[in-house]
């Protein structure tokens, strides 16, 4: 064989090499890398090595112990019915209004503690927060969002979106610690926001009806119902999750996407089951729906972005 027809043969292979791996890599795009996770109940961990967490941008570096295990109750705070005030007595804001919140004092730091078990009982987690009185002041200065369609408003703010982020990032790094996988990460942001304190607006703000910022939620260590279903779904869109609000007449609650292989109650959007989650009261895990609200209908608000 000539050196000519050596050199052309070696073309040939490396040009059918190339074109098969970019094959592979374009399946490979296609099958693993969705826009967003859908909730697995894969039990199956994978085996890491504790991550050493980055210092939160508003939240301390999260602490780690282990406990005994033991046996949760499931519990939800009793819910009264309450009125949102006339339409004469809410300011609205116009839909292209965004806060302006600027640093103008030397930031006043209250230290916010929620400690939790995770949902294998194997640990006690911890995240300390640092949230400045003087940005908590000016957002619980402004009016509010009455409307379901525009709460997704609250996790939108860039501030209020960078205390998320931060909360998502701890949350990653206890999983990862523990050797938890997506869907169990995302168990844990579900026991978090469930440790906060279930409080009525009327008792905490004076106000029959008042929706909270996160900030505003995680500051007062206290909110109702759509307060941390605002929070829980805006910490798990910074985990990667598809979700949504679940607003009914007296209650709301949020939907995460899940696989078909998972049980529990779930709400059917676009073709894709989104999963009941509690956000009010310890003990409830994914699928699991507080008998005052099962066969009932609820207004689905999808979360974006």
């Amino acid at each position: 064989m000539s050196n000519r027809s050596i050199l052309l043969l070696v073309l040939l292979v490396l040009v059918l090499g190339l074109y098969a791996q970019v094959t592979l890599s374009d399946e490979s795009f296609l099958d693993y890398l969705p826009e967003t996770e859908f909730f697995s109940d894969n039990k199956q961990t994978k085996i890491t090595q504790p991550v050493q967490p980055e210092q939160p941008v508003q939240t301390t570096a999260p602490q780690v112990t282990t406990r005994k295990k033991k046996t949760t109750t499931k519990k939800t705070a009793k819910r009264k019915t309450v009125e949102i005030p006339e339409q004469e007595d809410v300011q609205i804001y116009k839909d292209d209004r965004i806060p302006d919140y600027k640093q103008t004092h030397t930031p006043e730091y209250k230290d916010v503690k929620i400690e939790w078990t995770s949902h294998d009982q194997m640990h006690i987690f911890s995240i300390t927060m640092h949230l400045d009185k003087y940005m908590y002041e000016y957002y619980h200065s402004l009016a509010r969002y009455y409307d379901e369609k525009d709460y997704q408003k609250y996790i939108d703010d860039s501030n209020n979106r960078e205390i998320l982020k931060s909360i998502a990032d701890s949350l990653k790094n206890l999983a990862d610690g523990a050797g938890y996988d997506g869907s169990q990460t995302a168990l844990e942001a579900i026991n978090f926001v469930q440790a906060i304190k279930y409080v009525y607006d009327i008792d905490s703000t004076g106000k029959e009806e008042f929706p909270k910022y996160p900030l505003e939620t995680l500051y007062d260590f206290g909110g109702d119902c759509e307060d941390t279903s605002i929070l829980l779904v805006g910490i798990l869109r910074e985990l990667n999750f598809g979700t949504c609000l679940l607003d009914y007449d007296d209650h709301v609650a949020i939907g995460i996407m899940g696989e078909d292989s998972i049980t529990g109650s779930y709400f059917e959007i676009d073709g894709k089951k989104y999963f009941y989650v509690e956000s009010t009261g310890e003990g409830w895990t994914v699928g699991d729906m507080p008998d005052d609200v099962k066969n009932r209908s609820a207004k689905v608000i999808k979360i974006t972005g």
